[in-house]
C-alpha cells in the first residue's frame, strides 16, 4: 500500500500576513495583505482581528474581519485599517494585527501577527488665546537655523565697493 504525506496545509493553503510598511499616522491607514500560500484547493476563511498593545481601540478600529478565498483562488487579500485620531498629545504607539480561525482544512503560517507603530504626530492644540505654546519650538527652530546660515556665510559689506 502506497501511502502519501502530504506538506503542512495541504491541500487548503497556508495564510501569512504581510506588510511593506509597520508604520502609520494618526489619522491614516494601516495597509497590509494576507496570503494564501502552497495550496489553493477548496473554500476558505480566516479571521484578521487588530489587537491593542501601546495603543489602545480607541486609536483604530478593533472589529475581527473575515477574509474568503473560493476554490483555486490564490490572490492575496489587502486590508486597511483606519486609524482615528483622538487629538490626545501623545508618543508613539503600537498594535498587532494577528490572524486566526482558518477554515477549509487551511494553517496559520510562521507570519500570522503583524506589529504596527503609530508614529507620534499629535501636537498641542490650543485655542489661541495666550496659552498655547505650539509656535515656539517653530520660532526656536527657525532662529537657529538663521543663526546657522549667518555663521556659515561672510559677512555683508556695509558699504558698497567702489568699481575700478
Amino acid at each position: 500500500a502506497l501511502g502519501y504525506i502530504f506538506a503542512d496545509g495541504a491541500p487548503a493553503g497556508q495564510f501569512e500576513l504581510g506588510a511593506y510598511d509597520s508604520t502609520v499616522r494618526e489619522p491614516g491607514v494601516a495597509e497590509f495583505f494576507v496570503s494564501r500560500n502552497y495550496y489553493f484547493g477548496g473554500a476558505v476563511s480566516v479571521t484578521v482581528t487588530p489587537v491593542a498593545g501601546t495603543a489602545s481601540a480607541a486609536d483604530f478600529n478593533p472589529t475581527p474581519i473575515t477574509l474568503n478565498w473560493a476554490d483555486q483562488d490564490s490572490e492575496a487579500k489587502y486590508v486597511r485599517i483606519e486609524m482615528t485620531d483622538d487629538g490626545d498629545r501623545e508618543s508613539a504607539e503600537s498594535f498587532t494585527v494577528e490572524l486566526s480561525n482558518p477554515t477549509g482544512g487551511a494553517i496559520l503560517g510562521p507570519r500570522a501577527d503583524v506589529g504596527f507603530t503609530i508614529l507620534a504626530n499629535d501636537f498641542s492644540k490650543g485655542s489661541g488665546g495666550g496659552g498655547s505654546t505650539g509656535w515656539l519650538p517653530l520660532l526656536l527652530l527657525g532662529l537657529a537655523e538663521l543663526f546657522r546660515r549667518s555663521r556659515a556665510l561672510p559677512a555683508m559689506p556695509l558699504r558698497p565697493r567702489a568699481r575700478r
